[in-house]
């Protein structure tokens, strides 16, 4: 069939051409990989999912994944890395220990994946996912893990210098979104029209429950509570949109009608739910610790897909955001502010996009083939 197709007419020279293509000798993969996921969700996309996909794709390097311990000796022949994203217990502890005897008997470089700060006396009181971490077993198994490797990947600077106390060879690798997945979100002329047109602008937090305190374990202090009155008092003035959670003291204000609530949904259908929600700004509060201070920039990263203006904290965190805030009355001048003037808003809604522009996975491969070589 389809070489009756291409047969016909001004097409007659085509298959000849595809047989010389078939026939150049395609230059052999010399880097191969291997990753152990430690989990499925926001983090293993964005940490090694998104950018094995890419690669394999462009048949640069060539990687695989598991999430499942692999003994046998031979699986491990001719791989020039190995890498563990958050691996901490003490059975991990007695994996990677193997690992490290197959990597001295086969050459491979082991490597160790972390986006988060896993020692306990770092993680805020009220994180949900703190009681996770609290077994000394898994303190200790955990530390001597990322003291065992060759490398180790972290999100940014802060968090590089917080694990050199347990590793000398870290490299910062920042998060990168694939273009497939966030490309092609960002209208100007809509998204600008939207904002200056409505009369109770839509302002979005998302985050999960992690970031409040529910249990008041903290005495109600945790990365949105000095937000707390500033919202209660614009509840009229602006549209609070929430993903994910809502604050457990504003809970009123949500069975009033006054505040909106989305679960989370699949993250692949993520960029195109938030593109049906109308949202003119997003916020990205946090409590200023050490927990905080060596995360990613990633509300940035994801805000700039759309080019909507993102206002920040001000922590090192988000230091390249444009926009940034201290207190709930700052956050809220700063919204007038963008929120108030066409060519404000047009200013800052190029300046998000353009950030995200510049860090395309797509873009940035280089720096996992230099991490894997």
């Amino acid at each position: 069939m389809f070489g009756t197709t291409v047969g016909q007419g001004v097409g007659s020279q085509v298959p000849n051409q595809m047989k010389k293509t078939s026939q150049k000798k395609k230059k052999p993969l010399d880097v191969r990989y291997h990753e152990f996921l430690a989990d499925y969700g926001g983090c293993g996309h964005w940490r090694v999912i998104w950018p094995q996909m890419i690669l394999n794709s462009t048949q640069s390097i060539i990687g695989s994944h598991t999430s499942s311990m692999i003994l046998e000796d031979s699986f491990y022949r001719g791989l020039n890395s190995v890498r563990l994203q958050r691996q901490v217990t003490p059975v991990q502890l007695k994996f990677v220990k193997h690992l490290r005897t197959l990597s001295d008997r086969h050459g491979f470089k082991l490597i160790y994946e972390v986006d988060d700060i896993f020692v306990l006396e770092d993680i805020p009181k009220y994180n949900s996912f703190r009681t996770a971490y609290e077994s000394p077993k898994l303190q200790e198994s955990a530390k001597q893990i990322i003291s065992m490797v060759d490398l180790v990947t972290v999100v940014s600077e802060p968090m590089k210098s917080y694990y050199s106390q347990y590793n000398k060879n870290i490299q910062i690798v920042p998060n990168y979104p694939p273009k497939f997945w966030l490309d092609g979100h960002f209208d100007p002329s809509s998204l600008i029209e939207s904002a200056m047109s409505t009369t109770r602008p839509r302002v979005m937090y998302s985050g999960s429950s992690a970031h409040f305190d529910i249990q008041n374990n903290n005495n109600g202090v945790d990365d949105f509570s000095h937000l707390v009155d500033a919202v209660i008092k614009t509840a009229d003035k602006y549209h609070w949109v929430f993903i994910g959670a809502i604050p457990p003291p504003l809970h009123g204000l949500y069975r009033d009608g006054k505040l909106e609530l989305h679960e989370w949904c699949n993250i692949y259908n993520l960029p195109a739910f938030i593109s049906t929600l109308n949202i003119n700004a997003f916020i990205a509060p946090l409590h200023d610790n050490v927990f905080n201070q060596c995360k990613s920039d990633i509300k940035i990263v994801e805000a700039g897909g759309f080019g909507i203006p993102c206002i920040c904290q001000d922590i090192i965190t988000y230091k390249d955001s444009p926009l940034k805030f201290k207190t709930g009355d700052e956050l809220i001048d700063t919204l007038d502010y963008v929120l108030s003037d066409i060519d404000v808003y047009s200013k800052y809604s190029r300046e998000y996009n353009n950030i995200t522009k510049s860090r395309w996975l797509d873009d940035n491969l280089d720096k996992f083939t230099k991490i894997f070589s």
